[in-house]
């Protein structure tokens, strides 16, 4: 709700952190330890994809792309009976994209971490087509 009415007031840096604190949320605290409730509860999977979106729309991209991580190992579980789900080779396509923006974010100063990323670019892309071919097929402008 409050995300929500950030983002009508044109406050992104409130939408970004109340949708921040919405994942933090299904954490539980005690003694001196932080766990996660179940990482694939469906109301967390919504929070993160809402993040993800207010993020890539304020350029947060490293930030992006850890949350985008976690919706593709959400959707790679909870759909691993559907080898080929379209939602997944979305969701890979849009890690792929993340990871390239990543990697091309350094100053140069750090060439291993843009080299990773790059990589894990070439890998999420890799998966997407296999995924895509299935779904949207070798015509589509996705694919090729």
């Amino acid at each position: 709700e409050k995300a929500n009415q950030s983002m009508v007031n044109g406050d992104a840096l409130g939408e970004l952190h109340h949708l921040h604190k919405a994942t933090e949320l299904y954490t539980t605290r005690g003694r001196g330890r932080t766990e996660w409730l179940s990482p694939f509860h469906s109301q967390l999977y919504s929070v993160r994809c809402s993040y993800l979106s207010a993020l890539i729309a304020n350029g947060q991209i490293h930030q992006a792309v850890e949350e985008c991580e976690h919706v593709v190992s959400f959707l790679a579980v909870v759909f691993s009976h559907v080898q080929n789900h379209p939602l997944l080779g979305l969701q890979l396509y849009t890690l792929g994209d993340l990871y390239g923006a990543a990697s091309t974010m350094g100053d140069g100063r750090d060439l291993p971490e843009e080299k990773k990323y790059s990589t894990k670019s070439t890998y999420a892309y890799t998966w997407a087509k296999k995924v895509m071919m299935v779904t949207h097929g070798a015509n589509d402008p996705m694919v090729q």
